[in-house]
């Protein structure tokens, strides 16, 4: 695997290419990969299309979402204290606090819809700066590999980290829910 080589030290380093990502990329090459495979890899584009992959699975929140409404319709009848500032504060139901929860909840699953359409661009042919001399249909691919739209702009693809930054945000609103939820 390319990653043990380099952790290891064990890499072979081409100085006659650009930068570490032509390194990377040219090394499939050397394990049997076809030329046209290897040849058309971009790393940013391998890793938007891992993570929209990923952001697609996130319905299975919905998992949580509907075992909470079920578990608040047969419980609708109990009280539980209400917290504010970690001390009781009023009489709430059980019920009520749950779809608090399934609430947040699905604003986080509306974030990473829209996480995921902003993500949902493939920036393959962008090159390292202002395009690729590897000729290929950039429509054709996008459809091929399950992105909506390609980058309109070379320079924004290559150097786009918002997606990034905005999935981990999500994520972060997740685990925080996740922890409400637990510590509650």
């Amino acid at each position: 695997m390319i990653e043990e080589k380099i952790e290891s030290g064990n890499f072979d380093w081409d100085a006659s290419l650009e930068d570490v990502h032509m390194n990377i990329e040219a090394a499939p090459r050397e394990r049997n990969f076809t030329p046209r495979a290897a040849g058309t890899i971009r790393l940013r584009s391998i890793f938007d299309f891992m993570l929209k992959q990923k952001l697609l699975r996130y319905p299975l929140a919905f998992s949580l979402q509907t075992a909470l409404l079920d578990f608040a319709q047969q419980h609708v009848d109990v009280v539980m204290p209400g917290y504010t500032h970690l001390q009781r504060a009023q009489p709430i139901f059980l019920a009520h606090y749950l779809l608090a929860q399934i609430e947040a909840f699905a604003r986080d699953a509306e974030r990473v819809r829209d996480c995921n359409a902003r993500t949902d661009v493939l920036p393959l042919g962008s090159g390292a700066v202002a395009g690729s001399t590897i000729v290929l249909d950039r429509q054709l691919m996008a459809r091929q590999l399950g992105f909506s739209r390609v980058s309109r702009n070379s320079l924004d693809a290559v150097g786009d980290r918002d997606f990034v930054c905005e999935l981990l945000f999500c994520l972060a609103m997740i685990g925080m829910h996740l922890s409400r939820l637990n510590e509650d």
